[in-house]
């Protein structure tokens, strides 16, 4: 199976206040091929953050943003994205990526 060298998977949570700004920043990088986007619903326990729309809802809206990488790029490609974006409540995890291609 070929994986165009992308071993890597990133999936980030952002929340939808941050979408455009993490929009820009991963298009001025130049080692970030494309990426995809999704809106989610958050939910949890907490409440405590929530507005009074999210309160009635029972959830939060949320952004998932998917990148296929190289490894090799995976430690700069966190870093600069922590440089641009810290601060602003993003989770993250790194996932290996076993295969893929295109059929």
């Amino acid at each position: 199976m070929q994986t165009d060298k992308h071993d890597v998977f990133l999936v980030m949570i952002v929340p939808k206040v941050y979408k455009d700004d993490l929009v820009d920043v991963l298009l001025s990088l130049e080692m970030v091929g494309g990426f995809h986007l999704f809106p989610i619903q958050g939910f949890s326990h907490e409440h405590a953050y929530y507005n009074l729309q999210e309160q009635v809802t029972g959830y939060q809206t949320f952004y998932r943003f998917e990148l296929a990488h190289s490894k090799i790029n995976s430690d700069i490609l966190v870093s600069r994205l922590k440089e641009q974006i810290a601060g602003k409540s993003i989770r993250f995890w790194l996932l290996p990526l076993l295969g893929g291609g295109h059929f």
